[in-house]
């Protein structure tokens, strides 16, 4: 190895787990990767035993047994989430050996990628063949509103939902606004860490609300700082059985102001 020009590994490299190596990554590139690939990181290195094993010692063997296991949990089962957490893993091993020379084997990733998508362990989601009809959205706006007008605490999804179509905002941009970022009499708001696609950490942005998102906004408490308060991750639970009629849509797209 030495005579090749190359430096020796050292013992303290070597014995390196691949939990050590997750914890460089995130601790690292956590504004870069973002919340989602952090905590699909931090998942697998406090739940899964590939993460206890050395570097070296890692193959596309133990990859393949570890997209199995994700594949056997309640909840990660489907092949669109084994694909997914296998991706991100993927980024570790592809620039952590360059980066602070870790062994791991990017090519024992790409192997064992092709192999669990080869017996159907992981694959890509299906891509969406429509959108919701106005008889669907009607029951959920009506769940929520119900939900909403017995308990003060709800989250008001109905209004998250009406601002996020006719804004076109995405959920956690949405809860990010505040009422010192809305100017009303020129119908703009400044979008807060805008994703675009040369920037993964987002840019402020001010951007133009339709005449809908005013009314919206107009029936929010001015109590908080934002206008949505709420964590960007809680509007995202499905109801079990929304209702089958909704007082929500007299027409579109003129929105009440349901409480």
């Amino acid at each position: 190895m030495i005579a090749d020009g190359l430096k020796p590994k050292t013992t303290k490299t070597q014995k390196k787990t691949l939990g050590d190596t997750i914890d460089k990554y995130t601790e690292a590139s956590m504004k870069a990767i973002g919340k989602t690939k952090t905590q699909v990181l931090r998942t697998i290195r406090k739940e899964y035993d590939i993460a206890e094993k050395r570097c070296d010692q890692i193959d596309s063997t133990g990859i393949v047994k570890f997209a199995q296991e994700l594949h056997l949990h309640p909840g990660l089962d489907s092949p669109a989430t084994v694909l997914n957490y296998l991706s991100h893993l993927s980024a570790v091993f592809t620039h952590a050996p360059a980066l602070w020379g870790f062994d791991l084997d990017p090519h024992e990733m790409k192997k064992a990628m092709g192999a669990v998508k080869h017996i159907g362990v992981a694959a890509r989601p299906n891509e969406r063949d429509r959108r919701p009809t106005l008889q669907e959205l009607d029951r959920l706006m009506a769940y929520f509103a119900t939900a909403s007008a017995h308990d003060s605490r709800a989250i008001r999804v109905h209004r998250i939902v009406a601002f996020a179509i006719f804004s076109t905002r995405r959920q956690a941009e949405i809860c990010r606004i505040t009422w010192k970022d809305y100017k009303a009499e020129d119908g703009r708001v400044m979008v807060r860490k805008m994703k675009s696609a040369g920037d993964k950490g987002g840019l402020d942005t001010w951007v133009e609300l339709p005449a809908p998102c005013g009314a919206i906004i107009a029936g929010m408490p001015s109590a908080k700082a934002a206008i949505f308060p709420f964590n960007g991750d809680s509007p995202g639970c499905q109801p079990k059985e929304p209702p089958l009629s909704s007082p929500w849509r007299k027409s579109m797209p003129v929105i009440p102001m349901v409480r």
